[in-house]
Parts: structure tokens; C-alpha cells; sequence
């Protein structure tokens, strides 16, 4: 008996010890900041620090107020709604029910995901203090942006998380100058948004690379991830546009990275993915002269058309799609149970006319068919005129935050070898699951004119990708919470098994619109350039203090039932294991 209660002590102080070495620490573990700490940073950053709360707390307990609970309920799926707070958890499958404002006033209201802290950061020196308390107080720490993400890179129970939303000013440069570009450049914040940074752009008559969601920041993970938007047929990718960035790094140096000084970080942050290599201050990105932009839209219900019809239509705009990609376009287009259609369509220079005539086969196999469509299509003087009317209004756009997804590459030969099994594929997902595809063509194939500033880690499958199809889980806050999480588990077991199924295992997938659940990360996002990614990310982090799901590196790391972030030491669990 002896024996076995020293066994026992044995194994809980190991448990304790290994929690306190291995774990990042958590409110109420011994080794958690006292209040004069926080006090402390607070100073430092100049009153910078706040305490974070739950959005739905209005909605549970004492704090229960009706009127604000029903508001927030009513814009809960809004971006904006959580995009203005340092702490809020956007992706669905993260909020985890924890605090709900669409549950019961009795039904529990927990810190859940969410951080513990936020620094509303004004200045590198912010982020510098940040970084430093977060290290020597063995803190999770955590890279917010606007929090437009999903896979839970942005958020993390008991943590510290440096705020960039402030950084967002815009600097228009009419005359860069470097060994690799002459020309014109922005300077942008970490933390301007889609729609802040076309209308400095606009003031300044050139225009830039932009994701289609106005509110999501594109210096963050959007750009650092890659980044495609309605320009990028013509462009190139955003990572492909960077000049240089302003970076505070794990040390809390602040270092320009680019083709010329410090160039594995630059490379590494132009397409290896955000919130692993350091925290970005801003970048400076090519801009391009403003002018005349096309722009359509389609659509039709599949009301009294034959679920053949429909199918037989998808295979004709696949197969119209790299010649409408090379020709500069840029479109998205989706088959849900109700309608297909496609919106937006994007065709810089180009005049409706000019549009018109290349969308003419598609439109004439519709009438050819005899189907009803309502068919917009318009010639615009500028981007910023384009983005009001195809993705606006601004700031709220038409994209909503109560979504989760998966996503695969079509590469351009696969329209032809594996035409077949993909429209079956969609077809089977579209009728009989809660998934839709949504297929997003572009062409960011490197050409003379057509080139990044400089050699960068955008996943090399990318240049040979016609389509991104991303399929779509509409989440409902409103019915239970096992019946989300069965059609989550279906998405990612089911449906993008079979997207894979019906393209080549190699083809890859776009690191910011993957599945929960994604085993297979590490090839897809990154491919053959993980391990240079891995060897930059020790390099500049070499006490791996910056962590993201599914970022190079994060194996290093895994998270325990209860949030608690713990190093990857499989020596020290099997020790565990084994007393």
C-alpha cells in the first residue's frame, strides 16, 4: 500500500512538474501573473492593456441584459461584430458553445477559447513589451489581426494577444526604389482592412491586392498566407507584391525584411503563413495604376431545371475556365440545392463589351437551354467602384462569419484528366450533404509580367492552379450543438475525402480556407518548402514563443482538453503513461 501511494505521488508530481515546465501556464496555476504584473505591462504600453470579456455575456447570468442580447443575436454572424474586439472567436467550431449568445440565460458562460488579455497595440514598442512579458512569464501568446480565420490561429485560452487592428495607416510611395522595383508602393499598417486599403489606394488613383472580404486585414494572415482576391489573374498573388515588411521578432527586435536584408524572413512570411515567424508591424507592397474594371454577375434557380442540366452546365464553365482565367479573370461560382451561380466577376481593363463577348458561350448555352438568369455585367472606372457594387456595401460586404471550410486545388490539367470525378464528386456533396462548393478561378501562374518581387514560400502547387474549391458549411447557432458538430465531422471525414479523391494526392490546398481536423497539413499547405519554413521559423523564434494551429512548427506543441497549450515532448508522455 505504501508502495503504491508513493507510485501515486510519484505520478502526480511529475504531472505537476511537467505542467509547470512543458505547459504554458493558465488564471489560477501558481505560476500566473499577479495583478501588479499586468499592472506593470499596462504601464509599459502606455494603458494599452485590457482584461477580455466574452461578447455574450449580456446574454447569461447577472449580466443578462435583454435588449443587448437580442441585438448581438441579430448580428452574431456579422464580421464586424467580433472583428472590433480583440477577443472574440469567430470560427464556429471554436466558440464551442461556451458562451452562446443564442442559449439559455441559465446556460454557462466560460472563458472558453478566448484570451485572457489583449494589448491594443499602438507601436512596435508595444508589441516589443508584449513579447517580452509574454516570454518571461511563460504566457500564451497570440497574433490577432482582425481574427478573420479558421483554424483557431487567433485565439487561445488563457492568453496574451497582441492587438495589430490599430496599426492601419496607409503611406502611398509615388516612387519606390530598389535593386528589384521601380515604381509605385503602399505602406500599410498590420491592421488596415480590405476596404480601408482600396480606398487609400484610390485616393492616390492606383489600386492593389485585396482578398474579396472587405473587413479582413491584408497584411495579416491574408497576405502572409499567399492571399488571392479579384485582381489576382492579372497581378499575381498578395505575397507576390511585397516590397518589404517592418517586423518585431521573437527577441523584440524590429527588423525590415526583405530580398536584401534579413531574406529567410522575408521569404518565409511571403506565403509560409502568419503568426509563426514573427509579428508584423507593416508591409510595403506594389501598387498598380487605377483604371477601368468589368464586372458581372449571374444567376439562375434551379427551380424546374433538371439536376442534369445543371451538372452538364458546371462541366461547360470548368472547361471555359482557364480561358477566361488567362484572359485576366478572376470569378467565383457555386451550386447549392436552390441556384448556381457566379458572382463576382472580376476583369480588370476590360469594358462590359469586352466581358460580354468572353462570357458569351456560357450565356449561350443558358438560352440555348431555356433557362431563366438574371445577368448583370457593367463597366467601371476604377477598383474601389468594382469593389462597392460586386463586393460591398462597405464595410459589411456580403460575407458572413458563421461559416466553416475545406478546400483543395484543381490544378489546370486536372479539368481534363479528372473532369469526370470532380463534377461527380460536387454533385454528390451538393445533394446530399449540408456542403456546398464554392470554386473560385484564377490565374496566378508566374509570367515576365506577371512575377513576385523576389523567390517566396507561396505553395509551389499554387502556379499551377486553375480553380480553389472550397466547400462550405453553413453553421446554425440555433440548433444543437452535436448536430453542428456531426455535420462539421462530415465535412471534414466525408466531403473533402472526397474533393481529394477526385484531384491528384499532390495537389495541395490554401493554407487560410482549410478543415478542422486537417491531418495532412504540413504537405498541403507548405509541400517542399516546410523545411526550409522550419528552419527559418528557430532561427528567428528559436524558444518557440509564437504558436498557430496548423502554422510551421506547431507540431512542437498540442493543446490539452482543458486549452492549455504543452509542448510535444513524447518522451515525457510516455514517462506518464508508463507511472
Amino acid at each position: 500500500m505504501e508502495l503504491n501511494v508513493f507510485v501515486l505521488l510519484l505520478a502526480v508530481s511529475y504531472y505537476v512538474v511537467a505542467r509547470v515546465v512543458d505547459c504554458r501556464t493558465l488564471p489560477g496555476d501558481v505560476g500566473w501573473p499577479s495583478r501588479e504584473d499586468w499592472m506593470n505591462l499596462n504601464a509599459s504600453v502606455h494603458g494599452r492593456l485590457f482584461s477580455i470579456v466574452p461578447l455574450a455575456t449580456v446574454c447569461h447570468g447577472a449580466n443578462f441584459d435583454p435588449e443587448q442580447c437580442k441585438a448581438l443575436r441579430e448580428n452574431w454572424s456579422s464580421y464586424l461584430t467580433h472583428a472590433e474586439t480583440a477577443g472574440s472567436v469567430i470560427p464556429p467550431y471554436y466558440q464551442n458553445q461556451t458562451c452562446n449568445p443564442f442559449t439559455t440565460r441559465s446556460s454557462r458562460c466560460e472563458m472558453g477559447n478566448h484570451v485572457s488579455y489583449a494589448i491594443r497595440a499602438g507601436s512596435a514598442k508595444d508589441i516589443a513589451s508584449g513579447i517580452k512579458f509574454a516570454r518571461d512569464r511563460n504566457v500564451r501568446l497570440v497574433i490577432r489581426n482582425t481574427g478573420h480565420d479558421f483554424l483557431g490561429k487567433s485565439i487561445g485560452r488563457g492568453g496574451l494577444a497582441i492587438w495589430t487592428r490599430d496599426l492601419n495607416k496607409a503611406e502611398f510611395i509615388p516612387s519606390y526604389r530598389s535593386a528589384l522595383y521601380e515604381g509605385p508602393a503602399m505602406k500599410l499598417g498590420a491592421g488596415i482592412r480590405a476596404f480601408e486599403a482600396v480606398e487609400a489606394a484610390h485616393s492616390n488613383k492606383v489600386r492593389l491586392i485585396t482578398g474579396y472580404c472587405s473587413t479582413v486585414g491584408i497584411v495579416g494572415g491574408f497576405l502572409q498566407g499567399g492571399g488571392s482576391g479579384p485582381l489576382s489573374s492579372v497581378y499575381g498573388l498578395a505575397a507576390d507584391q511585397v516590397l518589404e515588411y517592418e517586423v518585431v521578432t521573437a527577441s523584440g527586435e524590429v527588423v525590415t525584411a526583405s530580398p536584401f536584408e534579413h531574406k529567410e524572413l522575408y521569404w518565409a512570411l511571403s506565403g509560409g503563413g502568419g503568426g509563426t515567424f514573427g509579428i508584423v508591424v507593416s508591409a510595403t507592397v506594389r501598387v498598380f495604376e487605377d483604371g477601368r474594371m468589368g464586372g458581372a454577375k449571374l444567376r439562375f434557380s434551379r427551380n424546374n431545371v433538371e439536376s442534369d442540366t445543371v451538372y452538364d452546365l458546371l462541366g461547360s464553365l470548368l472547361d471555359l475556365s482557364p480561358m477566361l482565367a488567362e484572359a485576366g479573370l478572376q470569378f467565383a461560382f457555386q451550386i447549392t440545392p436552390a441556384a448556381f451561380e457566379i458572382t463576382p466577376i472580376s476583369a480588370p481593363g476590360l469594358s462590359s463589351d469586352a466581358l460580354s463577348k468572353l462570357l458569351e458561350p456560357f450565356v449561350s448555352r443558358l438560352d440555348q437551354e431555356g433557362i431563366d438568369y438574371s445577368y448583370q455585367v457593367s463597366t467601371l472606372p476604377d477598383y474601389k467602384s468594382f469593389y462597392e457594387i460586386y463586393l460591398g456595401p462597405t464595410p459589411e460586404g456580403p460575407y458572413r462569419a458563421n461559416v466553416q471550410v475545406g478546400s483543395r486545388f484543381v490544378p489546370r490539367t486536372s479539368l481534363e484528366t479528372h473532369r469526370t470525378k470532380i463534377i461527380e464528386a460536387t454533385r454528390n456533396i451538393t445533394e446530399n450533404t449540408p456542403v456546398y462548393i464554392v470554386f473560385h478561378v484564377a490565374n496566378v501562374t508566374q509570367t515576365s509580367v506577371k512575377k513576385p518581387v523576389s523567390d517566396n514560400a507561396v505553395l509551389p502547387q499554387w502556379r499551377q492552379t486553375i480553380i480553389h474549391a472550397m466547400a462550405v458549411l453553413a453553421w446554425d447557432f440555433e440548433i444543437a450543438q452535436t448536430e453542428m458538430l456531426s455535420k462539421q465531422a462530415e465535412l471534414t471525414e466525408s466531403v473533402i475525402p472526397q474533393l481529394r479523391a477526385a484531384l491528384p494526392p499532390d495537389s495541395g490546398t490554401y493554407l487560410n480556407e482549410a478543415e478542422v481536423g486537417i491531418s495532412t497539413w504540413k504537405e498541403d499547405f507548405f509541400g517542399d518548402n516546410y523545411e526550409k519554413l522550419r528552419q527559418v521559423k528557430y532561427k528567428y523564434d528559436p524558444e518557440d514563443l509564437f504558436y498557430a494551429s496548423t502554422a510551421v512548427g506547431s507540431d512542437a506543441w498540442w493543446v490539452a482538453s482543458d486549452g492549455r497549450l504543452c509542448r510535444a515532448n513524447p518522451s515525457n508522455v510516455l514517462r506518464f503513461r508508463e507511472l
